[in-house]
């Protein structure tokens, strides 16, 4: 015969992973996190912020776990940290010089990229050492050739 569990246990359970982003739209009732992590956004549903006391406003920050639903990745159980928890980038007033090692894609090719930073900046830093930067569409501040 078939063989099968029963009292089946989780021992030593594993915490989820919680992630961080900010409220970046709303609708209805649903809206989408500006992950802090990697440079995408991520869907959730009003219902996974039930345990907030107030509700969820644009610009908030927040945490969450990932959950996969419908073979799409999606915020679930979601709290508020304090304003000003995210810093997505710190913006650097030194005027640096560098090499280009990869422009953007221009046309077609741009359409079906998958990286949102796919270029590539070399520069020499202050101690001497050669420090690559990934640069994406906004960050450029005009057209140039090569």
């Amino acid at each position: 015969g078939n063989l099968g569990a029963c009292h089946v246990r989780l021992e030593n359970p594993a915490h989820p992973v919680r992630y961080r982003g900010v409220v970046c739209s709303m609708k209805e009732n649903f809206g989408f996190i500006e992950r802090a992590d990697v440079v995408k956004e991520i869907f959730f549903h009003f219902s996974e912020a039930k345990s907030l006391k107030e509700e969820l406003k644009l610009g908030d920050d927040v945490e969450f776990i990932i959950q996969t639903r419908n073979g799409k990745e999606v915020a679930c159980n979601i709290t508020k940290l304090p304003p000003g928890s995210i810093v997505f980038e710190e913006i650097n007033d030194e005027i640096m010089k560098g090499q280009v090692l990869k422009p953007l894609e221009r046309g077609n090719a741009a359409r079906h990229q998958s990286d949102p930073l796919p270029g590539r900046i070399r520069y020499r830093a202050p101690d001497y050492s050669e420090v690559e930067v990934p640069f994406g569409d906004k960050d450029q501040k005009g057209d140039f050739t090569l």
